[in-house]
């Protein structure tokens, strides 16, 4: 590896600490992902893949320029190896004893894991030499090891099913080096070159109040957008407020204009909702059929999506606030299908919905979507289904005991015992198993009213 200021295992120390963010990842999926990245049939920019492995939270990560450049020396040292043939999964990854530990949290299935990530970033560079270049063989085996019910599935495929789950598993890790390589020539094959450029995290770009960068109109027009960076620059409201209209009346269809009025000028649930139509058709015309055909499933990880994304979400508040919860439904579960990683945690307010309305198996589909999320917003919801349907019986006792020894907070926070803290936690938790008690501020926030809706529910979660 070339030389660097941080080593290799200062690097995966640092990406394991409890101090980035949530879901970031670590060294076994880096390299997974990096190579998924180097593989693609055209050379990204730096800028296009940094965020992912940070779950897209980049902005969180500061003064950490060096190991930022440890990451990309990392990148160029897979990019060497895959030019003098040199290809291989790290050392760390090996085949284990009994097969299932190789779908469950081993390095093998980590740097899958990472693989299958970066393939989310990479596959539609493939759509127009995809038939030709057929790489959907090489993604399937080289995801293999990602997850255990894909790999049932292609057990299932390959050789008409004649080779039992645990030969397969032995026979791709023997060939894994030749296809990762072979992965590695069809994509030199079939490269187009751009260059790539430095990723500098202080960097000063304009940013909405999430953090988020701010995406131009197909035509917005040089004042409007000059306005708009002004409004999210200021911090008093009524000079937002101002800015954002002035940069309406230079372009009417300003989409971060209607999202800034939505958020700071609103007097009411219909009001922002009304404004954020408007934004979500705008983005909607703005970014075009074709790019949501092509992107879908990726949404979160391209920056012209981020403000269609943000005003779907709010939209969908939107529409919980004034208990339209149909229409919420119908944008939280596109916000999913667009990116299926929900960075954003729609799935908590989606669950809402679905209990409020008593769609309980969709939401218990949708958890066991999300089962690796063991925190208390599905344990809480579980036990309030199972009361729902049940009242106090042995079932709904067992999830309430669940719930309460992941979060001993919630109870508190749901029945007013502990007040609510006037001003609320920014952001979800690092960790979402985390069970503090800024984890129940954020359960009790959205689903307070959820409860005390279901007669008698907090008494009987709070009762011993």
């Amino acid at each position: 590896m070339p030389e660097s200021k941080i080593s290799l295992i200062q690097l995966t120390n640092w990406l394991a600490s409890d101090s980035r963010p949530a879901n970031t990842l670590n060294i076994d999926q880096l390299s997974g992902f990096l190579f998924a990245i180097c593989c693609a049939p055209t050379t990204l920019k730096h800028s296009d893949w940094m965020p992912a492995i940070f779950a897209d939270q980049l902005n969180l990560v500061k003064n950490d320029d060096n190991y930022l450049s440890a990451i990309i020396d990392v990148h160029q040292h897979i990019t060497q190896d895959i030019s003098d043939f040199m290809v291989g999964l790290p050392e760390t990854c090996q085949l284990t004893e009994p097969f299932e530990s190789n779908f469950n949290e081993n390095a093998l299935h980590l740097w899958s894991k990472g693989f299958a990530l970066g393939l989310t970033l990479t596959e539609h560079f493939w759509d127009e030499t995809k038939a030709l270049a057929q790489p959907q063989s090489f993604w399937m085996m080289l995801s293999f090891f990602s997850n255990q019910q894909n790999a049932q599935q292609l057990t299932k495929n390959f050789q008409n099913g004649s080779l039992p789950i645990e030969q397969l598993t032995r026979h791709i890790f023997s060939e894994f080096n030749k296809l990762m390589q072979g992965y590695a020539d069809l994509a030199n094959k079939y490269r187009t070159e751009t260059s790539a450029t430095k990723i500098n995290i202080t960097s000063s770009a304009v940013k909405n109040s999430a953090g988020i960068p701010i995406m131009n109109n197909t035509n917005p027009g040089q004042d409007a957008n000059q306005l708009i960076q002004q409004a999210w620059a200021t911090d008093n409201p009524l000079e937002k407020v101002q800015l954002a209209r002035q940069a309406l009346e230079h372009d009417p269809d300003n989409i971060n204009a209607l999202m800034l009025l939505a958020q700071w000028e609103a007097a009411n649930a219909t009001e922002r909702k009304d404004l954020l139509i408007r934004a979500v058709k705008g983005c909607e015309d703005a970014l075009g059929k074709d790019f949501f055909e092509k992107n879908t499933g990726r949404f979160w990880l391209i920056r012209e999506t981020r403000t269609f994304m943000e005003a779907l979400t709010n939209l969908a508040s939107s529409y919980a606030q004034l208990e339209d919860f149909n229409n919420a439904i119908i944008c939280y579960e596109r916000a999913i299908i667009l990116n299926p990683a929900d960075n954003q945690f729609n799935r908590y307010p989606l669950s809402n919905c679905y209990i409020h309305i008593r769609g309980l198996e969709k939401a218990r589909q949708l958890a066991q979507q999300f089962r690796e999320d063991k925190g208390a917003f599905f344990l809480f919801d579980h036990a309030l289904m199972a009361y729902i349907e049940s009242g106090n019986n042995k079932n709904s006792q067992i999830l309430k005991k669940q719930a309460l020894a992941h979060n001993k907070y919630v109870p508190k926070l749901l029945s007013g015992k502990i007040k609510m803290p006037k001003r609320m936690p920014k952001r979800m938790p690092e960790r979402l198993s985390s069970g503090d008690k800024n984890e129940a501020v954020l359960y009790a926030a959205q689903n307070t009213e959820l409860w005390r809706s279901v007669t008698g529910s907090i008494p009987w979660l709070m009762k011993k």
